[in-house]
């Protein structure tokens, strides 16, 4: 690894670096998981971006939606996305984006409390995040906690989110408005 590693919260003051990395690695078709830019799969060229910009929110992203759709086609690749995730607030241990990220992909594997976790360091860091009340409301109705989730809902909805699922979620089971 020759090129970084750069931290993706100092992203705006280095352009021109990040430029160079998405422009020939992270490109769209990565991003999509359509194919490499490098390489036939998409893998080389987002571990190549992680590699560079441990904590790229995108690149971390695709990453997990990666493994998981080899997972639920019983592959792995190569380096699990947990492995990435670790490295990334390693790095970078105040960014909250990335913990919110990884409880993403944790909720999506199942392992809520682990999930619960992360979110909770995501929100200590960055409390008034609207993507992670967002999101920590949707494991909250998945593990039957009502009114927790309300209670996130209620905060992302008084901010004018625009997705209604978690507000919809809560209807059906009975606790919204």
């Amino acid at each position: 690894q020759g090129y970084g590693p750069f931290d993706d919260l100092n992203r705006f003051q280095l352009p021109d670096t990040l430029k160079i990395v998405e422009d020939y690695h992270f490109t769209i078709e990565v991003e999509a998981l359509i194919k490499g830019s490098t390489n036939t799969l998409p893998y080389d060229d987002l571990a190549y971006t992680l590699r560079a910009w441990p904590n790229h929110h995108r690149a971390l992203n695709a990453m997990a939606k990666y493994g998981l759709r080899l997972r639920n086609k019983n592959k792995r690749i190569p380096i699990a996305a947990e492995c990435w995730f670790q490295r990334a607030i390693n790095y970078s241990p105040k960014d909250a984006t990335v913990y919110m990220l990884f409880a993403m992909y944790l909720h999506n594997v199942d392992k809520f409390n682990l999930s619960e976790d992360y979110y909770n360091s995501a929100l200590e860091l960055d409390r008034n995040n609207i993507q992670t009340h967002y999101n920590f409301g949707l494991l909250l109705i998945d593990q039957k906690r009502f009114k927790e989730a309300k209670k996130h809902a209620q905060f992302v909805y008084d901010n004018n989110y625009p997705l209604p699922g978690l507000k919809n979620k809560l209807a059906a089971a009975g606790f919204w408005p």
